[in-house]
């Protein structure tokens, strides 16, 4: 999971809601928030089934629940190499550096180590240098790559032109308007008007703004929710539920146990 720091991290979010249908008309956030939402696109599909996998109410996703199950018990001798178990269960994020710098990271993958061949002669003919950041790799020579080393990178909380109001993947200084189906626009009287007028709505009465502090746990579920809903937000905040998508019901690992038994009730 993330860092132990992380999970006591929260952010803040306001959401405006439709109390007469239980729905979320949009959300007003910061970077924050939306940097959140946005490396959800950089997770490979492994993390992301082992994250669901690991919640209180694991969501099974399609065949890939099962396939993962089937790689973590599969026997390493009928693997090419010992590292290919840990490449599929946990592979790299490719955006590993910029999700540091996030105010929540849900990531649990242990940071990239980079490892060399044990005979230093043997890594310094190597071209370019031989490396691989999984242990247990065997080198061109035969021997193990399992001599760790430090690569020099950029430094994580370095910014990039604009000094340190800015955010991971968007500008830190702008506020957003977030939709339920996580359409992110910048927050302006234009944009908010034509989402109201786009969803129907002539008597504001019904609207209610609430503010909420979310962390690790929230998250999870929105990204649960990402995969399964076309109303994220709401079934998130507001029903806490399984979801469902133009008819076809994703369930929790628990709702499909109940119907087992006779009942298709969602905790």
């Amino acid at each position: 999971m993330a860092s132990s720091q992380g999970l006591q991290q929260t952010i803040s979010l306001k959401l405006l809601i439709d109390k007469e249908n239980n729905r979320v008309v949009m959300a007003e956030a910061d970077s924050d928030f939306v940097d959140i939402v946005f490396s959800f696109l950089t997770m490979p599909m492994g993390t992301i089934v082992r994250l669901i996998s690991k919640q209180p109410h694991p969501a099974i996703i399609g065949s890939l629940t099962s396939l993962y199950d089937c790689v973590e018990s599969l026997e390493e001798q009928l693997l090419h190499t010992k590292a290919c178990k840990s490449m599929l269960l946990h592979p790299r994020n490719p955006c590993e550096n910029e999700c540091k710098k996030l105010k929540l990271n849900i990531d649990d993958t242990e940071p990239t180590k980079y490892y060399i061949c044990s005979d230093w002669n043997c890594s310094r003919r190597e071209s370019g240098g031989l490396y691989t950041t999984f242990m247990n790799v065997r080198c061109n020579c035969g021997k193990m790559l399992d001599k760790q080393i430090c690569m020099v990178k950029e430094d994580a909380g370095a910014r990039a032109e604009g000094g340190d109001g800015r955010g991971v993947f968007v500008c830190g200084t702008i506020k957003f308007m977030v939709t339920d189906e996580l359409q992110v626009k910048t927050m302006s009287p234009a944009t908010i008007v034509t989402l109201l007028h786009k969803l129907g709505f002539k008597d504001m009465s019904s609207l209610q703004e609430t503010t909420l502090s979310i962390g690790s746990e929230e998250i999870l579920n929105l990204l649960k929710g990402s995969l399964f809903s076309k109303t994220p937000l709401t079934d998130v905040f507001l029903r806490k539920q399984g979801f469902t998508y133009e008819g076809i019901k994703f369930e929790t690992e628990d709702a499909v146990q109940s119907k087992t038994s006779g009942s298709t009730s969602f905790k």
